[in-house]
């Protein structure tokens, strides 16, 4: 799937041992919240130092009251500065989250809200390898070969050792700022196989974990920084050819308004502005970076192929390598050329 990242990249800072803390469902900038058990799971939920525990069934309502939440929970109203929900032990639980009327969403993990801003900000601790195992199901189209999903694991571990703290209050967001991060993929599910046989596995150049970009599909050649008008960073990101994306990425044609992509003329595969235009007109109106560009009255033309950014990883051009044989080493090594792949070392926890 198509990421639309902050490319220009962020200070390092490590990651703390075993753990990640994501914040979830911000999009939809809650006022309300509902969280329960999931399946037959039950859920310790402490709001300050009042615990009650949920079973199957049961749940807990969630509203903003200024720099507070409201709790509603089992016939008792708690008003607090922090809810949380683990499992009756105090580790990792399978819960679901709610905003009620707009999404309901399952995670497997520890789960911290607190209020910020006139609304709810949900933070999901869970495990590293069960981010990874979600970022792969959610970034990846059915029927990715295992290969594929392999080189995906290994790419999504890297961003997130590379970075290891991006947002204030969590560590990483749900949304292509950063990675989807959805619900965990079941036991036997293929990117759940592809995350325990890569268990550690990252991409490193001259030693350090890169900070991997990866994209839908080229067209037909991937793309550096310098081509996306973007400054250098850690890692250089190699323009290389895609032969899967040359023989089978159709070809795309968008008629834009002068005024809104004039800057095009002068700065073909301009990232920045490409982000800008579909952020006003939608990803239909520049579906990727790989095109030619023209005027035509008060029109700019653009020709293209591909969809995303084109920086990093093809993941057509993966799937395609994949289904011809390729290993998931082989793969990393053809997109992210003059890497490596190592084990990760965790940093001590913060």
């Amino acid at each position: 799937m198509m990421r639309f990242l902050p490319l220009l990249l962020l200070s390092v800072v490590p990651l703390a041992a075993g753990e990640i803390r994501i914040g979830v469902l911000s999009l939809f900038q809650p006022k309300l919240m509902v969280v329960k058990p999931a399946r037959d799971a039950w859920l310790k939920l402490a709001a300050d130092d009042a615990v009650h525990v949920l079973e199957r069934g049961q749940a807990a309502a969630l509203k903003v009251q200024g720099s507070l939440i409201e709790c509603a929970v089992q016939h008792a109203i708690h008003r607090v500065r922090t809810v949380e929900v683990t499992s009756r032990e105090g580790g990792a639980v399978e819960f679901v989250l709610a905003v009620p009327g707009k999404i309901e969403r399952r995670f497997q993990g520890k789960l911290k809200i607190t209020s910020a801003g006139g609304r709810l900000q949900a933070v999901v601790i869970t495990a590293l390898e069960s981010a990874v195992a979600a970022a792969v199901l959610a970034e990846t189209a059915p029927h990715t070969p295992l290969e594929a999903l392999k080189a995906q694991a290994v790419a999504a571990r890297s961003y997130y050792f590379a970075l290891g703290h991006v947002h204030k209050g969590f560590d990483f967001c749900d949304t292509t700022h950063c990675q989807f991060f959805r619900t965990p993929p079941g036991a036997d599910d293929p990117a759940a196989k592809a995350t325990r046989v890569t268990e550690g596995m990252i991409i490193t150049w001259k030693g350090a974990p890169v900070a991997t970009q990866y994209f839908a599909a080229c067209g037909g050649r991937t793309r550096s920084m310098k081509d996306a008008w973007l400054p250098a960073v850690q890692y250089p990101y190699y323009s290389v050819e895609c032969p899967y994306c040359q023989e089978h990425e159709p070809s795309w044609e968008s008629r834009l308004d002068y005024d809104e992509a004039a800057g095009l003329l002068d700065t073909p595969g301009a990232e920045r502005l490409r982000l800008q235009i579909i952020r006003r007109l939608g990803a239909g109106a520049l579906p990727g970076s790989n095109y030619t560009v023209s005027q035509d009255g008060d029109k700019v033309v653009l020709h293209g192929r591909g969809r995303g950014h084109g920086i990093g990883m093809c993941q057509a051009g993966a799937c395609g390598m994949a289904r011809d044989g390729a290993g998931f080493r082989e793969i990393v090594g053809y997109y992210f050329p003059s890497t490596a792949i190592e084990l990760g070392r965790l940093a001590a926890l913060r």
